[in-house]
């Protein structure tokens, strides 16, 4: 499986960004989009040829601020209760693909703020991550969360909640992901069953016109 995360600041389905778009979802099989723009309403959206869904954020100051998530193949259509990014309550927008759940997300700009992603990766594993739904969840988002940050807020979420084994996996390039230097979008993995790092590659798409680059994971 290959999959990006993007945060498009912007409706993607305009100009040069649509175009990126496209481009990516020929290399990808699903694309988890962060502010990619709409009314604050939620959703399945007819894309032509790609299954999407997207996010809420009925606190949202602009219509920028909805998670997608697109796929080539029809799924599951899954949205989260918990909301993100403080005042503008996004809420995160995933669909389950043979077992997996995908998900985009964007979280709070307030980077020692984490309650809002801590409460979603304990809504996955206690809702989601059971026998017939899913058997691990992927998320790719705007974190807004230095990775040191992150493996405290993965491990606090997941610390026994899960039945046997589990596992937290932080994927990331190590490149920056902003034009300011910052890594900020990267991937988590919440197992249920198969405890370990998945075989997987990375790296950043530089988008000159961007402030946020696009992050390409491949994935067993």
């Amino acid at each position: 499986m290959k999959v990006f995360t993007w945060n498009t600041q912007g409706n993607f389905q305009q100009g040069t960004k649509w175009e990126d778009v496209l481009n990516l979802m020929v290399q990808c099989d699903v694309g988890l989009i962060q502010e990619g723009g709409g009314d604050a309403s939620g959703g399945e959206v007819n894309l032509g040829h790609l299954f999407a869904v997207k996010g809420a954020a009925p606190g949202a100051l602009n219509t920028r601020c909805c998670n997608w998530t697109i796929s080539k193949q029809e799924g599951t259509a899954w949205y989260s209760r918990t909301l993100g990014g403080g005042v503008a309550a996004r809420q995160a927008a995933g669909i389950i693909l043979d077992g997996t759940l995908l998900v985009s997300w964007h979280s709070t700009a307030i980077s020692e703020m984490d309650e809002d992603t801590s409460a979603l990766f304990r809504e996955i594993i206690d809702d989601v991550l059971k026998p017939g739904q899913a058997a691990r969840a992927l998320i790719g988002a705007d974190f807004n969360t230095p990775l040191p940050n992150m493996i405290q807020v993965a491990n606090s979420a997941t610390s026994g909640r899960m039945r046997g084994a589990y596992d937290n996996c932080i994927f990331h390039s190590g490149d920056s992901t902003h034009q300011n230097g910052s890594t900020l979008d990267y991937f988590v993995m919440l197992q249920g069953s198969e405890p370990g790092n998945a075989p997987h590659m990375i790296e950043v798409y530089p988008i000159p016109e961007s402030d946020h680059h696009p992050v390409v994971l491949s994935i067993e």
